[in-house]
């Protein structure tokens, strides 16, 4: 029974972590149950597995941060609507948000790329894909240097849509799945993106919520977003890209400590 089980939890991509402390529980067992990913520990007493706790607990993280840090795929859908329009600084022209842009180059460098794989969808009063899922740094900055933004409504459940119909027809099986969503103001359509957030979750994507101004309502924040811990909010873009280090924690891309 406890061997099928196991089959089972590797089938739905989950990691198991076997820890045994008496010698009648014998290693070979716990290897199976562990499986290919995941870390064997063995004591021959429950006071040699106290002497051993850091140990476990470092390997343990190894384990988790392993999993996410090297097979995610993140597909950052960022707000282009009126509101992210600035003024270059000569002043001469109105241009997307700089500190945007600077935090989707910031992810480009930072993650992994190859093990993991990044797309870019832009909303506004619709949803464009600028970059399909890939792991091509070439391709994602040359996007992100291009990008042509539309400056109109606020439609952010359409690049919810978007995203989850990329995430699942270019699906890796164990890969960590991940939505990363930057938004300076308030939906046009509440209930739309909260029927979106939902199906994310159903389906198991991780969304990580950035409110980047007073204008997003941290509400709306908070009901996009998987849960407490994976919300954000912050004044202003000029915040951004020192955001880099909260996004990536979450996602388990620079590991977990």
């Amino acid at each position: 029974m406890v061997m099928m089980q196991s089959e089972l939890s590797w089938a739905d991509n989950i990691t198991t972590i076997a820890v045994g402390f008496s010698g009648s529980q014998g290693g070979g067992e716990l290897l199976v149950l562990a499986g290919n990913e995941g870390r064997v520990f063995t004591a021959d007493t429950d006071a040699m597995l106290a002497d051993m706790a850091n140990m476990v607990l470092n390997e343990t993280l190894d384990v988790i941060c392993e999993e996410c840090k090297n097979y995610g795929d993140v597909v950052v859908i960022a707000d282009d609507s009126d509101s992210t329009k600035r003024i270059n600084a000569e002043g001469t022209a109105i241009v997307y948000s700089p500190s945007l842009r600077e935090l989707l180059v910031s992810l480009v460098d930072f993650l992994n790329l190859g093990n993991s794989r990044l797309g870019i969808t832009l909303f506004s009063s619709s949803t464009r894909i600028i970059a399909n899922i890939t792991d091509d740094a070439n391709v994602l900055l040359d996007a992100i240097d291009n990008i042509e933004p539309e400056f109109r409504g606020t439609r952010p459940d359409l690049a919810f849509q978007s995203a989850r119909a990329q995430l699942a027809a270019d699906l890796r099986p164990g890969a960590t799945r991940f939505i990363v969503y930057l938004v300076d103001g308030q939906s046009d359509d509440l209930t739309a993106l909260q029927t979106q957030a939902a199906l994310a979750a159903q389906e198991g994507i991780v969304v990580v919520a950035i409110g980047f101004s007073e204008a997003a309502p941290p509400s709306e924040v908070d009901d996009a977003a998987t849960s407490s811990g994976t919300a954000i909010m912050v004044s202003s873009d000029s915040d951004l890209p020192g955001l880099l280090s909260n996004i990536t924690a979450i996602t388990c891309q620079g590991g977990c400590r």
